[in-house]
This record gives C-alpha cells, structure tokens and sequence, in this order.
C-alpha cells in the first residue's frame, strides 16, 4: 500500500467492523477507513512492539547483509555445582542444602537471531 499523500480531513472512527479506527479524505476526495494495529504501542515517539524473548536482552544490533536484528541474551540460572582442583584436572562437585537455601544464580548469555518480518527467532542459527 503506498501513501495517498496530503489529507484534506481526517476523524477518529469506532464500529463493530473498525474498532479504534480512523477515517480520511486524501486529495482525490476519496474516503479511507482505516485502523492502526492493535500489537504496537504509539505511546512512544515511534511505534514500540515488544516480543517475548523469555530471558534479558542486554544488546541489540541490526545487521544489514543478512537482514535479522541480532539480541544479545541472558537467562539466570541457580549454580549448584562447585568447581574443585584435584592435581591437574578439575572436578564438579553439587552442592547439596536444605530447600531453604538460596543458591548463587549464574547468568548464561547467548546470541539470538530475530527475522524483523515474523518476529521470531530463527532456530539453529
């Protein structure tokens, strides 16, 4: 859909069919309804739509060959092992508490492709 250019009026419109919607007359005297979509937020200077990444984003960058948004993540998770030194080689021992004691967490970062045109990551990537 390409932009009709300079609007003659516009009015907000709300029916069963254009629910939030809006109405306009482009210069050709033509009618348009309209409606916005309802998955972006407009209370920001530009168009905000979250997506559920289930872990912490610390780093986002676009990367313009491939055309995905790489996210740099981390998720949290309890460290109940412990590293120990016996002569040359290293041994993992679990750290076994009572329910009541709260492990130390570590956080475990990852990097995800996002596709700008599903919103999804892309698997195996």
């Amino acid at each position: 859909m390409g932009i009709d250019g300079p609007i003659d009026s516009f009015a907000p419109f709300h029916n069963i069919n254009c629910p939030r919607g809006f109405l306009y007359f482009n210069r050709q005297g033509e009618l348009r309804i309209s409606v916005l979509p309802a998955y972006l937020s407009y209370d920001a200077p530009w168009p905000v739509r979250k997506i559920p990444l289930r872990c912490t984003a610390h780093y986002v960058a676009y990367h313009v060959e491939s055309k995905v948004y790489a996210v740099a993540t981390s998720t949290s998770t309890p460290c109940t092992r412990v590293p120990r030194m016996t002569g040359e080689e290293k041994e993992f021992e679990t750290i076994e508490r009572d329910e009541r004691y709260v492990h130390p967490q570590q956080e475990a970062f990852c990097i995800q492709l996002i596709s700008p045109v599903s919103w999804e990551a892309i698997p195996n990537a």
